[in-house]
């Protein structure tokens, strides 16, 4: 399995012990926009509530 970023395959181009040892090198992290990350907390909050909900979903369906 390949990773492609932008038309540019690295598997292409380096060796096998190249490409292991460029993807250890870690990334910097990307500046998120208020926006994006207002809808990743309501995310995050739709997930905490929607998680009991499931749940509680599964396990009643188990008894019967």
């Amino acid at each position: 399995m390949s990773s492609m970023v932008d038309g540019f395959n690295p598997g292409d181009i380096l060796e096998p012990e190249q490409l292991s040892s460029a993807r250890r090198v870690p990334l910097q992290r990307r500046r998120l926009s208020r926006g994006l990350l207002t809808m990743m907390w309501i995310l995050r909050i739709y997930v905490l509530l929607a998680l009991p909900l499931v749940l509680y979903v599964f396990f009643s369906s188990m008894k019967g």
